[in-house]
Order: C-alpha cells, then sequence, then structure tokens
C-alpha cells in the first residue's frame, strides 16, 4: 500500500512548469583502526543499549493510545517545490534547449531558494526566474538530503516570452489514508505507517506545512490479483482538525486539535516489539462513511524488526464480512490500528499484489519512535 498516498483518492497535484539543476555527492568511506580500543568501546556501548532498552520498555509501559482507524484527508504543502519532469524550451531564434538539463539538474529534486530568497511554490519559483531577464541565478537545490548551491541562466521561451529553466515541479499533494492512534494529553497523532511518497518521483515529500480535515469513505472498489482494491474517500474541507507535524519513513505526525468524539475513546495499552505474536489479532478501520469497527485477521510471520520499509510483520485478513466487501486489504486502509491481546502493536501498511487477503503490519514502537512520543 505504500505508493499509496497513491493510497486513494484521486491525488490532489499542483504542476508548475520552471526549471533548475544538480551534481553528484559521494559518500566518504570510514574505516575503522584501533581494534583493542574499539573492543573496549563495544563493551560500554552494549551496555548504554542495554539501559537505553530498560527504559524505554519501561516508558512504554505507561504510554496509552487511542486506536483510531478512522479516515482523514491528508493535505501537504511542501517544503521548496519537487522537479518531477524536465523538458526543452525553443527560443525566440527557433533553437531547442533546456538550461536545466545543462545546468545537471534531476528529477527528484528540490528546490529550496532563488538567489538566497526561499521559495515554496511553483508560483514564487516561476516568478524571481521570470524576473532574472535572463541573468544567471543561484539556485539552492535539496539532493537527497544535502544542499547544493547551483548556478543556472533562465532563456527566453518563444511562445510567451517569459524566463523559463525548463522544468515541471509539484508544490502539493493530498489523499485519504487512516489515523492509527491519538495520545489523549498531548493530542499527538501517528498515520498511515509508511511515508507520503510523490507519485512521480517515489520521493519522500518535506513537509512545509499540512492539514488533517475530516473525510468520509463513499465507495470500495474490490481488490483482484494483480490489481490492488481502493477505498474512495472524499474530503470535508470546511472542517479542519488537525495538522501535520512531519511525514517519515514509519508514518505521518502531528496534531490534532479539539475533537471530543476522538478524545473520549477509549485507551489501549502499547506492545513493544517483543510482546507481539504470530496469531489472532484485530484491525480497526473504515470501509464505509466515517464509522470505524474490528475485523479479524492473523499474524502470520513476524519479519525483521528493523526494517526501514514498515513491513514488520505479515498479516492475513481472516474477518468474512470485511472479505466479501474488499477482498481483503485495499488501498486506503493505510493506518489501520492493528489490535493483539488487548494491546495496540502496530497498523496496515501494504499489500501484496497478487494476494489481496495478505499483507504487512508496521510495530508500533517503531511509530512512536519517529512520532516524538518516545525518545
Amino acid at each position: 500500500m505504500k505508493k499509496n498516498f497513491k493510497i486513494v483518492l484521486n491525488i490532489v497535484l499542483s504542476l508548475f512548469l520552471m526549471m533548475i539543476f544538480g551534481m553528484e555527492i559521494k559518500a566518504e568511506n570510514i574505516y575503522d583502526t584501533f581494534n583493542t580500543f574499539k573492543q573496549d568501546i563495544s563493551y560500554n556501548l552494549n551496555k548504554d543499549e542495554e539501559y537505553a532498552l530498560t527504559n524505554k520498555k519501561n516508558d512504554l509501559k505507561d504510554i496509552k493510545l487511542i486506536p483510531l482507524g478512522i479516515p482523514v484527508g491528508l493535505k501537504i504543502n511542501t517544503k521548496g517545490v519537487l522537479v518531477i519532469a524536465i523538458s526543452d524550451l525553443t527560443t525566440l531564434d527557433n533553437t531547442k534547449i533546456s538550461p536545466a538539463v545543462r545546468a545537471g539538474i534531476q528529477i527528484g529534486d528540490v528546490i529550496t531558494s532563488v538567489n538566497n530568497i526561499e521559495v515554496n511554490t511553483g508560483e514564487e519559483l516561476s516568478f524571481y526566474i521570470n524576473n532574472s531577464n535572463g541573468n544567471k541565478i543561484l539556485l539552492t537545490v535539496n539532493r537527497n538530503d544535502k544542499p547544493l548551491y547551483l548556478e543556472i541562466t533562465p532563456v527566453q521561451h518563444a511562445k510567451d516570452l517569459k524566463y523559463k529553466i525548463g522544468l515541471w515541479v509539484r508544490d502539493y499533494t493530498s489523499g485519504v489514508g487512516m489515523i492509527t492512534f491519538v495520545q489523549k494529553d498531548t493530542r499527538i497523532f501517528g498515520a498511515l505507517g509508511h511515508p507520503i511518497t510523490d507519485v512521480d518521483t517515489d520521493q519522500l515529500i518535506d513537509v512545509l506545512r499540512g492539514d488533517v480535515v475530516s473525510a468520509t469513505i463513499v465507495n470500495i472498489r474490490k481488490g483482484t490479483r494483480g490489481y490492488p482494491g481502493e477505498l474512495k474517500g472524499q474530503f470535508k474541507d470546511d472542517f479542519i482538525f488537525g495538522r501535520i507535524d512531519k511525514n517519515t519513513k514509519f508514518g505521518v505526525f502531528g496534531t490534532l486539535y479539539d475533537s471530543d468524539d476522538v478524545l473520549n475513546k477509549a485507551e489501549y495499552p502499547v506492545a513493544l516489539k517483543d510482546e507481539v505474536v504470530e496469531g489472532p489479532a484485530k484491525i480497526i478501520t473504515t470501509i464505509d462513511g466515517y464509522t470505524p469497527a474490528e475485523y479479524s485477521i492473523n499474524i502470520e510471520k513476524l519479519l525483521n524488526s528493523e526494517d526501514k520499509s514498515g513491513k514488520n510483520m505479515l498479516i492475513r485478513i481472516t474477518d468474512e464480512e470485511l472479505k466479501s466487501k474488499t477482498e481483503g486489504i485495499v488501498q486506503g486502509m493505510s493506518g489501520s490500528p492493528i489490535i493483539q491481546n488487548g494491546k495496540i502493536v502496530g497498523a496496515v501498511t501494504h499489500v501484496l499484489l497478487n494476494k489481496p487477503d495478505i499483507g504487512y503490519g508496521i510495530y508500533v514502537e517503531s511509530m512512536l519512535e519517529e512520532s516524538g512520543i518516545i525518545k
């Protein structure tokens, strides 16, 4: 269900034509040189890790969360503008050229400033490029989480006489997913269990600002072999009841505003990774309207707990009612909380294309670490 923010609904996109550039960054190799000293350090680190784990277990014992499984609209304005395509431009002398290609820009780069002035929308980027009057400009570009400072010379486009550099960029995205949990006292929430990624570049989207709006499930497309099903949702834009603070590899996190119908639900303790077992469990999800329900699943196999993709457990839908309506796991269920032995153990994250009743889940412990609820 990953591409998934893609996840459901019509993903709303804002596209703007413009331009840029980039360069390769190579990581340094680090070699160990003092073997004896390293052994002494390893002993101390092992003690530190043991102490940290004990603290984490004690912290988790005191944490209670409200499992939700309710659909919401997630609307995100990107930090910087994301390059999704590169194009040629026809100049006044009928020459085809792409300043972006000449400069070495790459799809997936994020432009954060022009001449040291911050840009976060396509309109802002277009304004500064057009007002360059063809003079060289300095772009700050984020590539693989590292800043690059690139010079590029816009050219005048024959069609509209504006100065451009030959890029398509995106500054906004939205979709529907499930909130996994909220902590009552802090109102911190976690959703999806995987990152929101760009539909064209598959790149994790950096959040400038984002809103959580009410949504309702209006239709279901069943899953079939080779094609994931889908929960189709509809936004209620007039009801903003939370903000998105960050988009991470283990989910989307932020803060909910006052909402008695959510915050007055029952709290559950959380399970550490080593408390999760193979066997029966339940998920809480919404497949019609706004009201969540519990459905039976089986945790088939526990996988690598350190997997950065959020595929920590293999799950199978066993609930006949859910299977009759969806055939299993479908897009839009990402973030549905998994409950086992009276504790929140994780969230649904992915579905297998050829087996719609089987998918993956992430441990809630990983989501809590990203949320900031535990350190």
